[in-house]
């Protein structure tokens, strides 16, 4: 959905990230659904972390054990899966994304936690 929504005319990252978030959340499928609600607590979590670890570690541990475990299978493919041409290329794609006026670069991608909340406030829910 993400890249979709780049190929619709959504450029940033963050922007992207909504905009298949929303499309995600809107077909009704459960694994859409699914992969977009775990995508953004991983965004969302992240970002916590950063203020509040331990909050951000609460909020994992309330998740359920499933969850947890998908969480802990996708880290583990993606720390198998990578490689030194991961690290050089998530450079240069920092250093494209900020050229391109995303100052943030690569962790703009987590901004979308911003447009979640602001979702949240007008929602009352997500």
């Amino acid at each position: 959905c993400h890249e979709l929504a780049h190929q619709v005319g959504f450029a940033r990252e963050h922007e992207a990230n909504l905009a298949g978030f929303l499309a995600a959340r809107a077909t009704g499928d459960s694994s859409f659904l699914y992969s977009a609600y775990l995508d953004m607590f991983l965004y969302a979590n992240r970002n916590l972390y950063l203020l509040d670890s331990t909050a951000a570690s609460t909020h994992y541990k309330g998740l359920s054990p499933l969850v947890r475990r998908d969480i802990r299978e996708l880290q583990a493919f993606q720390d198998r899966h990578r490689t030194m041409i991961d690290w050089v290329t998530d450079r240069l794609y920092d250093r494209f994304l900020r050229l391109n006026g995303q100052k943030e670069g690569i962790r703009s991608y987590g901004s979308v936690v911003v447009w979640l909340l602001a979702i949240y406030r007008q929602e009352g829910g997500i």
